[in-house]
Formats: structure tokens, C-alpha cells, sequence
């Protein structure tokens, strides 16, 4: 299993985001980031909290078009494996998911699922969430090439090395003709 995070990241997305949580808990914009994002229901107060506590580094990744998105967060920390039932909880209390937490076996790795979504702990240090099939892809990652990852795509090889990427607190990069792009109508 790679040791960055952004490894894990298959070739084909809409948005990447990464935060250095590590870095932005002291700074201003970390409370501006806590309160927008509470406030607007995208997390409680206590899954912030308990989230940020445990994060070094967090990556949102999105991809699919614009009527059928799909996200998965990246996490890199300090985690136990009852972290991955917390986050699958909390994805399912976020869309009103009823169904009933259940495991699933993809390699060699054991997934909690619940409805659409999954969540897993990799060697209590990341933590991956959200779309299943998105999840899937991710550990799909650890096992193919490096020329599948997102990392070596041309986007990522043109633009991350030249934005300095690893080195901000807070970045984005999301890729022109995607599903972000086309739900933002050419705002950007």
C-alpha cells in the first residue's frame, strides 16, 4: 500500500482536493472550513471533529458526469478499524441510507458497505469512504501500475509538480471537461 495518499488515486477524475489538516487546524480559514461545511449539513460538528482529529491529510476526489457524480475522501492518519463503520454511519446518516451495514471481500481486502457506500482502514493510517464502486476503484489502485494512478496522468504530471501541490495547505485541481466542471456550467 503506497505511503501517499494521492497514490491511491485512480487515473480518471473530475476533482481532486487535498488539505494538509495537519497544517490548517491553526489557522483561520480551518474555522471558516469547519463552520461552512457544518452549517450547510455536509458534516456534524462531532464528525468534524472527530474526523480532523485523527487526519494529517485528506484528499476529496470526485469523478463521473454531471447527473451521476461520484466522490470518495482519502484520509491519512490515525485509524482503527471500528473507523471504518463510523465514517460508513456517518455517510449513511448524510443521504438517509436505511439499509444494513454488511462486509464485502475485494482481493485482499475486507469492505464495510452499507447501501451505496463503503468505507475501509488501511494499515491504521488511511482511511477511504465514500461511493462504493469509487472505494473499489481506489484498492483496485494498489495492486495495478503506476500508470493507472492519477499521479502520473498529464494533468497531474503538467500542473502538480508546477502548483508545488504537496507543499499547500489547501489545493484543487479539477480537470476541465468533468463532471465538476460541467455542474459549475463554466464558472471557473
Amino acid at each position: 500500500i503506497p505511503q501517499d495518499p494521492l497514490e491511491l488515486v485512480a487515473g480518471e477524475v473530475s476533482l481532486l482536493a487535498t488539505a494538509r489538516v495537519d497544517v490548517m487546524k491553526d489557522k483561520d480559514a480551518f474555522a471558516v472550513v469547519r463552520r461552512s461545511l457544518t452549517r450547510y449539513g455536509c458534516v456534524s460538528a462531532a464528525d468534524f471533529d472527530w474526523l480532523a482529529d485523527q487526519t494529517q491529510r485528506a484528499l476529496l476526489v470526485t469523478r463521473g458526469d454531471s447527473n451521476r457524480p461520484e466522490f470518495s475522501v482519502i484520509l491519512a492518519g490515525q485509524f482503527s478499524e471500528p473507523d471504518a463503520g463510523r465514517a460508513l454511519e456517518m455517510l449513511a446518516r448524510r443521504v438517509g441510507t436505511n439499509d444494513a451495514a454488511t462486509s464485502r471481500t475485494q482481493g485482499r481486502f475486507t469492505i464495510s458497505q452499507k447501501g451505496p457506500w463503503s468505507a475501509i482502514v488501511l494499515e491504521n493510517r488511511l482511511l477511504v469512504a465514500g461511493h462504493d464502486g469509487f472505494g473499489g476503484s481506489t484498492l483496485d489502485v494498489i495492486d495495478h501500475p503506476p500508470e493507472a494512478r492519477y499521479a502520473q496522468s498529464e494533468i497531474f504530471r503538467e500542473l502538480g509538480d508546477h502548483m508545488h501541490w504537496l507543499d499547500r495547505s489547501l489545493c484543487a485541481l479539477i480537470t476541465a471537461n468533468g463532471g465538476v466542471a460541467q455542474r459549475m456550467k463554466g464558472e471557473l
